[in-house]
Parts: C-alpha cells; structure tokens; sequence
C-alpha cells in the first residue's frame, strides 16, 4: 500500500505525490485535517481523506491543527497538478495496447481463415485506426486502456473526471494524426519523435494540452517492468511463427 502515490489539496493548492504512509504521518502531526480532499490514480474524483478506509483518525481528538501555507512557482502546467511527463512509459504503454489489438484480430483472421489479399500490405496502418475507436470507448469506461492500466496510466479530464466518448474520440483521433502519422512508415517514426520531445520540454502533448486532459502516473515497479519485456518477448516470437506459418502455406 505504501508504494501508491496520493495527492492532496488544502484549499484550492494541489500537493503532493506522497505516499500513504507520508501522508498518514501529515494527518496525525495536524498537518491536514478529515475534511482535506485526497486522489490517487483509480479515483474519479477527489475525495475527504476521512472517507477514505486505508487511513486511520483515532489520533486527531489530540492534535492540534496546524496550518500550512506553501508558495510554489510553477514553470508548467504538468508541475503545477503534479503531473510528471513519462514519454517512455507512455510509449510502451500504447505499445501493448497495439500488440494486444493486433493478436487478437490476428487470432480471429487466422481461426475463420480470412483472406485479406492486397488490403494486407496495409494492415498496420488500418489496425491503428481501428484502435482509435477501441481506445476512446475504454478511455470512457475505464479511464485507461489495458496498456495504460498495467503501467498505472490514467488519462482524466480537467475536472479528474473520466472522458466522454466525443472526449476519447477526439483525443484518440489526433494521437491517430499527430502522434502516430496514421501509422504511415517513417512519417508515424517523425511524429513520435516530435511528440516524446514535445512532452518531454513542455509536460504535455498537443493533443492533451487542446483539450485540457491530465495524464496521471503511478510507480511501475521493476515486477511490471520484467512482465512487458517478457511479454513483448513472446509478442515478437508469435509473429515470427505466425509469418512462418504463412509462408508454408504458399
């Protein structure tokens, strides 16, 4: 629990990330009181720290209340809500969203043994469109994608709600054209560069910044980090196989 990541306002001014027990050792000293609004990732909204169960208040009768007034000059939009940019997590986060999209259709082309013909040459391209609508739908359910989750990214609105399906569309879209290049080859390797580089100076991507979206994250932690490398492993052998299995057919 320890290694969760929290955010806590006092007042109107977002602080944080702190860990559970930081946090807790704020509540005991009078530092933050029961009415202080707390998130985490999964949240939907902010919330009174005491509504929340993992917190314990026994010792407030005790303590007094300590007023804290901090000054903070913030250079960019993604320190201020404290929101640190991780091109590289984002990265392969949408990575495995792919992969997983693309086995699966895969799987269902190969089991009711589907003959693409010329529309295979264009198959990348038309599998990361498809996603676009895929991704938006999840984005409005979830709040995240299976790729994100599993990386502990969240994409809310700027109220830290989670996005409409118009919402999702329209930020999927312009990943789609601005990030990816429409999956065209070595257009979709120039806009990833200028995206991760864009992120990296400025905190925040064109398309989130437009539209006002948080992209929030947790720690990873180096047992998730060994299952993506494993997984992607696997991902690169399945292709190989299944490219060998084609090429014997013909």
């Amino acid at each position: 629990m320890d290694s969760e990541v929290w955010y806590y306002k006092v007042g109107e001014e977002k602080s944080g990330p702190v860990s559970h027990r930081e946090l807790q050792a704020m509540l005991d000293k009078g530092e933050i009181d029961p009415t202080t609004k707390v998130w985490k990732g999964d949240f939907s909204e902010w919330i009174p720290i005491s509504d929340v169960e993992h917190f314990n208040m026994a010792t407030l009768d005790e303590t007094p209340t300590i007023t804290v007034e901090k000054k903070v000059d913030y250079t960019r939009e993604t320190d201020q809500d404290h929101v640190r940019p991780r091109p590289w997590i984002r990265f392969w986060a949408r990575m495995i969203d792919y992969s997983l999209f693309i086995l699966i259709i895969g799987f269902l082309i190969g089991f009711f043994n589907v003959n693409l013909g010329s529309v295979s040459s264009f198959s990348g391209m038309l599998m990361i469109f498809l996603w676009t609508f895929i991704e938006a739908f999840l984005l409005a359910t979830w709040g995240t994608t299976p790729g994100k989750w599993f990386l502990k990214v969240w994409v809310r609105d700027e109220h830290h709600h989670k996005l409409s399906f118009s919402e999702g569309m329209s930020r999927s879209f312009s990943v789609w054209w601005l990030g990816m290049g429409a999956g065209i080859p070595i257009v979709s390797l120039i806009t990833m560069i200028v995206a991760a580089v864009k992120l990296s100076n400025k905190g925040e991507t064109t398309w989130d910044g437009r539209r006002k979206l948080k992209v929030f994250h947790d720690q990873v932690g180096l047992i998730r980090s060994l299952v993506v490398i494993l997984y992607f492993l696997c991902y690169v052998w399945i292709i190989a196989w299944g490219q060998y299995q084609m090429m014997n057919r013909t």
